[in-house]
């Protein structure tokens, strides 16, 4: 089952977004009610608890009214519908695999100064010892509403005239940089966000990835991943890229280009998808609307002494910048700025109770849960709150256990033939004693 906001046009789906957005979480806070005042008990709760998180949850499988949902045994809502089966919100419908939501930020509510989950990088670098970010970049980050905002179901990344001098390096426009060390991190797993990107001279935005502790040293041994970057200057084409070597001086550069004809990312909202896949060495894969249009396998630089698949086998966390000018950007004279504009960010991984998203269920993950027990938290997932109510608590633990014991592909599995004739047989004894 698609994604609703894959049944309908870019442009639709940009006006309806704050509709909708309100809709699914009046539907899901219906839906938890019902949920919660069932028979099966607390684990069981528990469980669907983490299965309505998921945004089409008992909305589009079965025409059945949400106050019927009330009525309903748990039991029986498994047997009716798939969908309760198995992780409903899934990256684009052609990435495959079954995935669950570890992480998302829909944009829909927060300001300038109240991006829950992110941070910002400020200045023009010359602080962090990288004088115009190491590109040569032409922008001042700042968190002014000005540069960064959230409206309409948007996060908006606006580069705008300004002139600034600071720390002997003058740079002649403002932006926004925002990231979430500390905050969020994933190692493997699929990273999706869906965007619409600006035209314009100079501009250069960029959706990418920095390791969380630069394990194997300063960049790019740590490695870089670029899930996209674009030209304004040039809007025909995107690109996705990995960054690896000993030394800035010896800096390697795989990437990959999406430039079929007419494409055009600055005229109408496009989802991006990068597949991270652990192995040896592992392998990532690049996406635009559901078309593979790049494959890393190994190949790049890997610090010495280490396995095939470093540096890109740590955390990694997001960042998400409009920078000018610079290295790539080229030339931004004259230019007047513009907006990146981003409708959501998810990360998804493929097993409940894994919060580091390394493909195992173990103590690690444990020792995640036990950290945050008892916490108010934000983060989700990744901090151990598997059904999404804002605290790491018991259900968290029962959830972990669950995944531990591959009970969790109760959230996967279509259900079998006998469990549908059972959960059916109500229904069609209650049609015959009305006819």
């Amino acid at each position: 089952m698609l994604n609703p906001k894959y049944e309908t046009t870019p442009e639709q789906g940009t006006r309806d977004k704050a509709a909708r957005g309100k809709g699914e979480k009046n539907a899901r806070a219906q839906y938890l009610a019902a949920v919660r005042s069932s028979a099966l008990g607390k684990i069981s709760n528990a469980v669907l608890r983490t299965a309505a998180k998921y945004r089409e949850v008992g909305i589009s499988c079965f025409p059945l009214s949400l106050t019927a949902l009330s009525l309903v045994p748990n039991f029986f809502l498994f047997a009716l519908c798939p969908t309760f089966a198995r992780a409903v919100s899934t990256p684009q419908p052609d990435i495959a695999g079954d995935w669950q939501l570890s992480w998302d930020d829909e944009f829909n509510t927060g300001t300038s100064t109240d991006l829950a989950g992110w941070s910002y990088d400020l200045g023009n670098g010359s602080s962090q010892g990288i004088t115009g970010w190491g590109n040569n970049e032409d922008e001042y980050y700042t968190n002014s509403s000005t540069n960064v905002n959230v409206a309409n179901g948007d996060l908006n990344i606006v580069a705008t005239p300004q002139t600034i001098t600071s720390s002997g390096y003058t740079t002649h426009y403002t932006s926004a940089r925002i990231k979430t060390p500390s905050l969020f991190d994933q190692t493997y797993g699929v990273i999706e966000f869906r965007a619409e990107l600006p035209a314009g001279k100079g501009l250069w935005p960029a959706v990418w990835m920095m390791p969380e502790n630069s394990s194997y040293g300063g960049w790019p041994t740590s490695g870089e991943i670029d899930m996209t970057e674009a030209q304004g200057s040039s809007p025909s084409f995107v690109q996705g890229s990995l960054h690896s070597g000993t030394s800035s001086n010896t800096e390697d550069n795989q990437t990959g280009y999406y430039e079929p004809s007419g494409f055009n990312p600055t005229t109408g909202f496009h989802t991006y998808d990068l597949v991270w896949t652990n192995g040896s060495p592992g392998s990532f894969k690049w996406y635009v609307d559901g078309h593979l249009y790049e494959t890393q396998t190994g190949g790049w630089v890997v610090p010495s002494g280490q396995a095939s698949e470093a540096p890109f086998n740590q955390p990694f966390y997001l960042l998400i910048n409009l920078a000018m000018g610079g290295n790539y950007g080229g030339s931004d004279s004259g230019s007047t700025g513009g907006t990146l504009a981003i409708d959501y960010v998810r990360t998804y991984s493929n097993m409940l109770g894994d919060t580091n998203s390394d493909g195992v269920v173990n103590t690690t993950d444990l020792a995640t849960i036990t950290k945050n027990l008892g916490k108010k938290i934000s983060g989700g997932y990744t901090v151990g709150d598997f059904n999404d109510d804002g605290y790491v608590n018991q259900d968290d633990l029962a959830l972990y256990q669950l995944g531990l014991s591959e009970q969790s592909k109760l959230l996967y599995t279509a259900p079998e033939p006998g469990m549908l004739a059972i959960g059916l047989a109500p229904l069609i004894l209650w049609r015959r004693k009305r006819s």
